[in-house]
């Protein structure tokens, strides 16, 4: 993620919500937060009806909830290489796009 990355709309609605009603992050903190996320990913990707379709056909085929279907939907449809995810299951795939968690503890 250092040397690229991308971010989708529903990432960020879900990290609006965790900082307003888990951190209880003020609406200035929150902004500062989405300029650092921009600054180091860029623009984020807007909805489509297609990351919409392919949301629907995921959580109906995977049993995936469909919030998280839209974020696996916005990464397949940007090309990622990878979907980094805590909430995922670490190493699972859908289709091309493997799951990985970057908070994951290394097994010894």
């Amino acid at each position: 993620m250092a040397e690229a990355g991308t971010i989708g709309v529903q990432v960020l609605n879900e990290f609006t919500n965790v900082a307003l009603r888990k951190l209880h992050w003020p609406w200035a903190q929150i902004d500062a937060a989405f300029v650092v996320i921009e600054d180091l990913l860029g623009p984020t990707l807007p909805p489509s009806t297609a990351i919409h379709t392919g949301a629907v056909a995921l959580a109906r085929d995977h049993g995936l909830s469909f919030y998280d279907a839209l974020i696996v939907a916005a990464a397949a449809d940007a090309g990622c290489s990878v979907l980094c995810s805590e909430d995922l299951q670490h190493g699972r795939q859908f289709g091309g796009l493997p799951i990985g968690n970057p908070v994951r503890r290394r097994v010894r």
